[in-house]
């Protein structure tokens, strides 16, 4: 530890009145007094505080956009950058201005809602299957693609606020983890290229165990792969799956022209902001983050100049996992999961009620 360098830093962060601290080999080694107040001395390891080491992801070569986290029940924007052997990390602090819970009370009386609705568009459905009336199949599609987008939203809804208020129970799964995202991953190829969207995806060669919570898992990925596609302007996703035990790093790629740096991160954070109405309602990412956080991973988001996109989405998976093993993803009526995550990308045809029901 260069000495003078350290002492420098000192000097500097006392006068700064926003939280910050220098970390040196994934542990804390100077702090302001301002982030010394929220309990965290030197000495600390980070990712006892940041879910996990704070990190660069290398596919771009970037440094990453600014991205939320939550120390000492505060919610915070952080951005790192590196200084010789350091890495400096600057908070500030956000405020909540549109409270979640009002929001997953909506999407309660919402999926209440769908599933009265869906009930009653059964005899209908059945009725232009009978026919075999084009016209009437087309728009049965169309009405079954609706109520899957709303089932999507106020399943996120649900599912962001449960996180964020602790609720929610990580239930931890010894997973054969290759063949867990093999199936998920050819699932989302089939249906993508509905859209027209070729997805890529790179596995490691060995194959291993880990404790996920498969339920969050695997709503991660279809909100990645979902955000991945909305922003992609040619139609490619790129998915590498890399093992560094204990850790478990998915990096989504994607390339957009049109998507910048700050534009990741306000779709990242909380609380949710107006954004261009391309991008959706804006729950997809801060929910991904809390799944990240709950199983002591990260979500990092970088870009490139040439204009590609990495989201990296890290979990932990070597703590103890759990003898229980529950249903899959609670959603109305017994929907697909995948057609739900995936229901912002594919086509009105994707839903024929002759294939889903």
């Amino acid at each position: 530890m260069d000495a003078i360098v350290l002492d420098d830093l000192k000097k500097l962060f006392d006068c700064i009145d926003q939280p910050m601290f220098a970390a040196e080999d994934g542990v804390v080694c100077c702090v302001n007094p301002a982030f010394r107040a929220l309990g965290i001395e030197e000495g600390t390891p980070v990712e006892r505080f940041l879910g996990t080491e704070v990190q660069y992801p290398q596919p771009m070569g970037e440094e990453p956009a600014p991205f939320p986290c939550v120390i000492a029940g505060q919610q915070f924007t952080a951005r790192v950058r590196p200084y010789r052997q350091y890495t400096l990390c600057f908070l500030h602090e956000e405020t909540q201005t549109i409270p979640i819970q009002i929001l997953a009370r909506t999407s309660s009386r919402l999926r209440s809602t769908l599933h009265v609705l869906l009930n009653a568009a059964l005899p209908l459905l059945q009725e232009a299957e009978e026919k075999e009336d084009d016209r009437l199949l087309r728009y049965s599609a169309a009405v079954l693609h609706s109520i899957y987008q709303v089932e999507r939203l106020a399943g996120n809804l649900d599912y962001l606020e449960k996180l964020r208020s602790g609720s929610y129970t990580l239930n931890l799964q010894k997973t054969p983890v290759v063949d867990f995202l093999d199936d998920l991953f050819l699932k989302a190829r089939d249906l993508l290229k509905d859209a027209g969207i070729h997805l890529d995806v790179q596995m490691p060669d060995k194959l291993f165990n880990g404790s996920l919570d498969r339920n969050l898992t695997e709503l991660a990925i279809w909100n990645l792969l979902s955000n991945a596609g909305e922003c992609s302007s040619n139609r490619h996703i790129t998915v590498r799956v890399i093992h560094r035990a204990p850790f478990l790093q998915l990096d989504f790629f994607s390339c957009s022209r049109n998507v910048g740096h700050e534009t990741l991160f306000t779709r990242c954070s909380l609380p949710i902001r107006p954004e261009d109405e391309r991008f959706g309602v804006g729950v997809g990412l801060p929910l991904v983050r809390q799944i990240a956080m709950l199983h002591g991973g990260s979500l990092l988001l970088a870009t490139a100049a040439d204009g590609n996109i990495c989201v990296s989405f890290t979990l932990r998976i070597d703590r103890p996992a759990e003898d229980t093993v529950r249903c899959r993803l609670p959603v109305v009526g017994g929907l697909s999961p995948a057609l739900v995550g995936l229901s912002e990308l594919l086509p009105d045809k994707a839903y024929d009620s002759r294939d889903i029901l």
